[in-house]
């Protein structure tokens, strides 16, 4: 079963979770075409980091509030980010050109949004991994690829994830994002993780 929401509302309300409305650049579909993800964002969330076992200190907690307040704190802990302009070596030439009057901001995360399956017959297919039912989500295989090739080329300056909801009902959805529980209600993967 589909989740009931469309990708564009997840990925809405999670980059709103993740960036508190602060460096985001929403990426459009012809841009999308080109590099692969949804979006570049900046993010200290500690809930993020810690899906993705980042090694983060009992502090976390206390940049998160830091970083809110005054952004230029960028705890040394995380990914430093790219700018857009040293995105004319990873993505196709003239993406960079799109965006060339953003090139003061940094992004740390590019993130590929996807709409979650709720799988819950035994007869689905990865039920034998699971024994109970479970979320899944389709890739493409330009997709990954694209992706895994940004990951390796970033070299740790940035990460690209895969994000998708762990739930399925617009009801779960508005009420996650009231309670800014959207990201740990997710699954976020990376996607080097995913070759």
């Amino acid at each position: 079963m589909l989740a009931e929401f469309e990708e564009k509302q997840y990925e809405q309300l999670v980059n709103i979770e993740l960036t508190r409305g602060h460096n985001l650049l929403p990426i459009g579909q012809a841009q999308e075409n080109l590099c692969g993800f949804d979006g570049a964002l900046w993010t200290a969330l500690p809930d993020f980091w810690r899906y993705l076992d980042f090694p983060l200190r009992w502090w976390a907690d206390a940049i998160w509030f830091l970083w809110q307040r005054w952004p230029a704190l960028l705890p040394d802990i995380l990914p430093g980010g790219i700018s857009v302009e040293e995105w004319g070596e990873i993505c196709e030439e003239g993406f960079n050109i799109i965006f060339e009057q953003l090139h003061q901001i940094r992004y740390n995360v590019l993130v590929q949004y996807k709409r979650s399956e709720y799988m819950r017959s035994s007869r689905s297919l990865e039920w034998k991994y699971w024994n109970q039912p479970y979320y899944r989500y389709k890739l493409t295989e330009w997709q990954l690829d694209t992706l895994v090739a940004m990951s390796e080329r970033l070299n740790g300056r940035a990460i690209v994830v895969y994000a998708a909801p762990s739930f399925y009902t617009m009801h779960d959805l508005m009420q996650y994002a009231n309670q800014r529980r959207l990201v740990v209600n997710s699954n976020f993967r990376r996607a080097l993780d995913l070759t």
